[in-house]
């Protein structure tokens, strides 16, 4: 199991934009392409670190990813009283970033090996937030996810990321119909 903390604004990925170059080519790039590069690259290094750090290779198989970011709060809001970011930023295209990321740092070797996105969810900072829990157990880590203690005091993510076999009720479920987790790619 994977847990990234990423200390930047997040940013989308999705929409786009054409145009035709000087020769009459047609080109298509990123709509945000400076701040979603920035974000790519932040997440992708922090992977790497933390893959570095754990002794991990790429995850093979099917994976479970968990993502909650901290948007920032725009000036706008109210400063005292609880609100959640219901505009700007959609969720899937938050989701599309992290997961092209998580593949260029090396979480897993493609997005599409994402089975299960356990839960993602949108907050604005907490005054006193506390660090997010990096512990070991992918049970209780997967929980953690769109709950306060995953809400940073800035403008960031936890991304947490696991092999489909160390959830417990998948494994349960697997091991009910005769699987061990040696039988699913990538399980140990």
């Amino acid at each position: 199991m994977l847990t990234i903390v990423v200390h930047e604004l997040p940013s989308t990925q999705g929409s786009k934009k054409s145009f035709t170059d000087a020769r009459g080519h047609l080109r298509t790039v990123e709509d945000n392409r400076s701040a979603l590069m920035v974000w790519r690259g932040a997440v992708a290094e922090q992977v790497a670190k933390a893959r570095e750090a754990a002794g991990l290779r790429p995850l093979e198989g099917p994976v479970a990813v968990a993502v909650t970011f901290t948007m920032a709060k725009p000036v706008s809001k109210p400063k005292r009283k609880p609100c959640w970011p219901t505009s700007k930023r959609d969720i899937d295209k938050l989701e599309r970033a992290v997961f092209d990321a998580l593949t260029i740092g090396g979480a897993f070797g493609d997005d599409g090996q994402v089975a299960e996105v356990v839960r993602q969810a949108k907050w604005f900072p907490l005054r006193d937030a506390e660090p997010a829990y990096t512990g070991s157990d992918p049970a209780y880590m997967m929980t953690l996810a769109g709950t306060t203690r995953d809400v940073m005091d800035h403008p960031g993510a936890v991304i947490r990321v696991a092999h489909y076999t160390e959830l417990p009720s998948i494994g349960e479920y697997l091991a009910g119909l005769g699987y061990e987790p040696k039988d699913i790619p990538g399980g140990s």
